[in-house]
């Protein structure tokens, strides 16, 4: 699974302590999620509140592949 987690909350417009503080979990740890290869080891919990914070879905955060803006 591809991360394109630091991606989609770059284009939701957030910080990573913004992400942080709408989500309840550290900004440590969602720096790590976004400097990980794969997101194997993150909860279902907090990769549900992730994608609510950021306005898209779990799918979305581990696809293979992401739309830029450019191939829209």
């Amino acid at each position: 699974m591809e991360n394109n987690l630091k991606t989609l909350r770059i284009r939701a417009g957030l910080t990573q302590k913004e992400l942080a503080e709408k989500t309840g979990i550290t900004q440590g740890k969602i720096s790590t999620y976004e400097q990980a290869a794969s997101l194997n080891n993150v909860t279902v919990g907090n990769m549900s509140r992730i994608a609510a914070a950021i306005g898209t879905t779990i799918d979305e955060i581990i696809k293979n592949e992401i739309k830029t803006e450019e191939s829209l």
